[in-house]
């Protein structure tokens, strides 16, 4: 995952060791980000997308996304 600090689950990929953050969007930010990437080994690689999918699966499956609905809902009243 290449991702900006722009998007609000940054810090959850960044924590869970699941992506390569950029401080921003630019051409010269992606382009660091991608040799990052490049230097990283096979196994380096492979490792953060295992993270990236665990991150994604803990976060965003049918009862955590009610959870937290519902918990958003609850701060409505």
């Amino acid at each position: 995952v290449l991702i900006t600090r722009n998007v609000n689950i940054w810090k959850e990929i960044d924590a869970g060791g699941g992506g390569i953050i950029m401080d921003s969007a630019t051409e010269a930010a992606l382009e660091h980000a991608l040799c990052k990437l490049h230097l990283l080994d096979e196994t380096q690689r492979k490792e953060m997308g295992q993270n990236a999918k665990h991150i994604f699966k803990a976060r965003y499956n049918a009862p955590s996304y009610a959870n937290n609905f519902f918990r958003y809902l609850l701060e409505l009243l």
